[in-house]
């Protein structure tokens, strides 16, 4: 209902994710034009955890989503109960990035406690020792899998991010820091 309070139009493309997800500008901009209601459109993005340059290639992020107010309308309950978890949709390569996890470990700690995926907040993910080492390996907080360290010349970034990475070192891999 608020959307229709601050005067959004039915045929108004909606972007629908969460601010750890970052979509490709230049992806989105070639797909708005094909948005028709109905349509739902999943931005493939590059899943890394921890560090910008850790990179899980096992699991896509899928979760961004891109539709017509009127799609929801039509779907009608909460957009991230239907449309972001139940529906998949059209699957668009190049989608952006998914930062998951950016944080020290006392925030990450602090972040599994306030979750709202409670079965995921157990002892056994939040030791000093479990998340320092899957921060240091790129293993899952979770051990769902693991990314691969690469780097900083084959992470594929935003251009502000390459252009302002002086900003960024600190979610850098600590190993591929002097890199840049």
């Amino acid at each position: 209902d608020i959307l229709k309070e601050v005067g959004v139009q039915p045929e108004d493309i909606l972007l629908y994710g969460d601010a750890d997800e970052i979509p490709y500008t230049e992806t989105i901009k070639e797909l708005i034009p094909y948005v028709k209601t109905g349509d739902i459109y999943a931005l493939s993005m590059i899943f890394c955890n921890y560090w910008i340059n850790c990179v899980s290639h096992e699991h896509p992020w899928t979760h961004f989503k891109v539709f017509n107010f009127q799609t929801l309308l039509d779907i009608g309950g909460s957009p991230q109960e239907n449309i972001r978890k139940k529906i998949v949709g059209t699957i668009v390569d190049n989608g952006g990035w998914h930062w998951s996890w950016m944080m020290g470990r006392e925030r990450i700690v602090k972040k599994l406690e306030s979750y709202s995926h409670y079965e995921l907040n157990q002892p056994q993910f939040k030791t000093q020792e479990h998340i320092d080492n899957c921060m240091l390996t790129g293993t899952d907080l979770f051990l769902r899998g693991k990314g691969q360290i690469i780097s900083m010349q084959e992470t594929p970034l935003p251009n502000y991010v390459i252009d302002n990475i002086h900003k960024y070192k600190h979610l850098i891999h600590p190993n591929h820091r002097d890199s840049v």
